[in-house]
């Protein structure tokens, strides 16, 4: 029953073994992330554009450790974004090979500018290096990817606020919510439980007002697990987030008749040697989900690439901005407190 709540459909979800489908010829809505993308940029390109003369230009710094042709593109789009909008790309890439102590010292060195207003690294990081003491080096203030540990207990946390939500959570919403899709009272279920999106957007959702959230493990997904338990408690949700990391995972027995299905994978696939991709790489990307099989069951889904993607970069646009406006009225509570002692008493 389409109606029923949750539970009942997640009781049901373990149950089935066929998916019901929706009417013959039955096509999802499409949710455009470029559009959305787009608006949203502009939006905050317009409120760089009218700062005051005396307000600091917005500025990030991604740390880029070039090892994966997927983060090669991720940054090549976030500096195209940047130069979009008016805030100043201070990049860095960084050879594959480069020892925990470089990179420690390059990160502590972009903290301690105070030029620099926001901080990225681009994960994943190389398997030699330590992720979480490089995040740790990131200060709370700069940390627009908001994978500080202090930034990620706060989100954690009822009745606490992080300085920055994490950018694909944060543009997933944003999306649901420009396309108005409400979260409130469904069940959401997460495949995936990363630390850049399954986690934290389990918490996002519920601050919500998700009924109920459910987080499938990563590893056991992506090692071909039997995969019933998952496909059950997929197709019992109103919303299904699709973050493994595993090209073609969710397919239409994944989700129930007139769900939403936000597919954030991001799957890099090599073309012949007589192929090209359309931006000339000798790959095309893909996503966690089966779209042309899921897109004939589910409401409203979105496409890889143009989905998730470009609401991510925005969304990392706007934290930094963010960043600049945070930096800029600290400045000024210190100015006006100097002035306050130093002001002549009447």
């Amino acid at each position: 029953d389409a109606r029923a709540g949750p539970a009942a459909r997640l009781e049901a979800g373990l149950a089935w073994e066929e998916p019901q489908r929706q009417q013959s010829g039955h096509a999802a809505r499409v949710l455009d992330g470029r559009a959305a993308a787009a608006a949203w940029l502009d939006d905050i390109a317009e409120t760089i554009r009218t700062l005051p003369a005396s307000a600091p230009k917005p500025s990030l710094a991604v740390v880029h450790v070039a090892h994966r042709a997927d983060s090669a593109l991720y940054v090549e789009r976030k500096r195209e974004a940047c130069a979009h909008v008016g805030i100043r790309d201070v990049s860095l890439d960084l050879p594959p090979a480069i020892s925990q102590a470089e990179l420690l010292e390059k990160v502590r060195s972009l903290a301690a500018d105070p030029d620099i207003h926001g901080i990225l690294v681009q994960l994943p990081l190389p398997v030699h290096l330590d992720e979480q003491e490089i995040l740790n080096a990131v200060p709370t203030c700069k940390d627009v990817d908001a994978f500080n540990p202090v930034n990620a207990g706060r989100l954690a946390m009822r009745g606490r606020e992080p300085a920055f939500l994490p950018c694909t959570p944060k543009g997933i919403l944003e999306l649901l919510d420009r396309n108005d899709i409400a979260v409130e009272g469904k069940h959401a279920c997460v495949i995936g439980s990363s630390n850049t999106v399954g986690i934290p957007l389990s918490a996002m959702l519920l601050k919500r007002g998700a009924a109920a959230v459910t987080v499938c493990d990563t590893a056991q997904v992506v090692a071909d697990c039997p995969h019933g338990t998952v496909r059950g408690v997929s197709r019992s949700a109103d919303i299904v987030v699709a973050a493994a990391g595993k090209a073609g995972l969710v397919h239409a027995d994944w989700v129930r008749p007139g769900a939403v299905v936000l597919d954030v994978g991001i799957n890099t696939v090599p073309l012949r040697h007589d192929e090209v991709d359309h931006d000339g790489r000798p790959f095309r990307v893909v996503g966690d989900v089966a779209f042309d099989e899921v897109s004939g069951v589910a409401a409203a889904i979105t496409p890889v690439p143009g989905g998730v993607g470009p609401m991510t970069i925005a969304a990392l646009m706007q934290n930094t901005l963010l960043a600049a406006e945070h930096k800029a009225k600290k400045l000024k509570k210190l100015e006006d407190d100097a002035r306050k002692w130093t002001d002549p008493v009447d």
